[in-house]
């Protein structure tokens, strides 16, 4: 499973955090593909009035702006997401509480250096040493009308001391770690080898919401598909794939032991490439690439169907008898048969669906595999039995 998410910061140290916290052997099975702004060279990234009153409402503010400004200049819908901390120190007025404007005193922003300056100088007029806490929140955007949201101690960062004196080591991004000492042993946080640090204690708790989060968005993606697909009707199969003789409409539920019938096709030219198209921005799973998929219509039977579903979204023709059902899946409430078809093609004469495809182009297996890698590609649980089946295409079709 694939996350592809951005995540709305322009402090890299951040991002970089971030990444580390959510890295593969640590989400897994989940797999969160963390994006940057850099990412999207071609966007204008607004600059961001962080006003709320609280880490939750600037996390929402900058989610929002990030994720609008992406749909805007290039009308994808990718799941952004943004952090915001306040911090807090005990026995502390009130008034001199930073909260969420750490980065900012009397009204006037500091860099780095000058907040190592005023926190070290507010640690030595309380007694030398501050206790403090963050408390972290996040807010994903799925949609407009769709917010993910968490601040609870679950991502809120362990209890520390700020200092008087600053340790000499900085670390752009994190001017406050130069300050930091660690209370059970009164050591500065850099002093502390490596083995010995301690670790985030809010980094579970981000992996946490990713995980509930990608459920959320399963299922926005599912209900964007079923909006933006035109009515249709299927054939009802029974567990053993023999037809029931009634047929079910798109949308509906379907009951328990009940199937229809789904086609995924490939097409294979001479040099070994395989036919990816880009998924429209208005579907689930926006501008991802993917093979031509799609249900089968009431009385129509398996290949047909492949030859229709390809027919409609790239508007090439494909000869019957150059396909193979190459596997078969029970998947949910339906049975897909995967086509592997070889037959040469010009990229030039694929013309897109509106509202299903957005752009086309050939790849090898190892191609594919890499854009799989990144989260570039729709996951299907049988790619690389399918791909190395393409790698060995003569013996793969030689059943026709």
């Amino acid at each position: 499973m694939i996350f592809s998410v951005l995540y709305g910061t322009g402090n890299p140290a951040k991002l970089a955090a971030m990444r580390e916290w959510l890295a593969p052997e640590k989400t897994a099975p989940l797999r969160v593909s963390m994006l940057g702004l850099e990412d999207f060279p071609g966007v204008s990234w607004p600059g961001v009035d962080e006003s709320g009153n609280d880490p939750l409402e600037n996390a929402r503010i900058k989610a929002l702006a990030y994720f609008r400004a992406l749909r805007e200049q290039t009308g994808q819908t990718v799941p952004v997401f943004s952090c915001d901390s306040g911090l807090y120190f005990d026995g502390v007025p009130d008034e001199l509480q930073p909260g969420v404007h750490i980065r900012r005193v009397g009204g006037k922003p500091l860099n780095d250096e000058e907040m190592i300056v005023y926190y070290a100088a507010l640690a030595r007029r309380f007694g030398g040493r501050l206790t403090a806490r963050y408390r972290n929140a996040i807010c994903l955007v799925l949609d407009e009308d769709r917010l993910l949201e968490h601040m609870d101690d679950d991502i809120a960062s362990d209890t520390f001391c700020l200092a008087g004196t600053p340790h000499p080591k900085r670390e752009p991004g994190f001017p406050l770690n130069s300050l930091s000492v660690y209370l059970p042993t009164g050591e500065y946080y850099y002093n502390l080898p490596e083995a010995r640090r301690p670790r985030s204690q809010g980094a579970p708790g981000f992996r946490t919401f990713f995980r509930r989060a990608w459920t959320a968005w399963e299922e926005t993606q599912n209900w964007r598909n079923r909006q933006s697909a035109p009515e249709e009707i299927w054939d009802v199969y029974d567990a053993k794939r023999r037809p029931s003789g009634r047929t079910h409409r798109r949308g509906d539920p379907l009951p328990p032991g009940e199937y229809h019938l789904v086609v995924h096709v490939w097409v294979r030219n001479s040099r070994g490439e395989l036919l990816t198209t880009q998924r429209a921005p208005t579907k689930g799973y926006p501008l991802f690439w993917e093979c031509t998929a799609g249900s089968a219509a009431a009385g129509e039977d398996s290949l047909a169907a492949a030859v229709r579903e390809v027919k409609e979204e790239t508007g090439l023709l494909l000869r019957p008898e150059n396909g193979a059902n190459v596997l078969t899946l029970c998947r949910g409430d339906n049975f897909a048969d995967i086509w592997l078809f070889r037959q040469d093609f010009r990229l030039e004469d694929v013309r897109f669906q509106p509202g299903e495809t957005v752009d086309a182009k050939t790849a090898a297996p190892a191609e594919i595999r890499r854009m799989a890698a990144e989260g570039l590609f729709v996951e299907y649980s049988y790619l690389e039995e399918l791909l190395q089946n393409a790698e060995k295409a003569e013996a793969a079709l030689e059943k026709f």
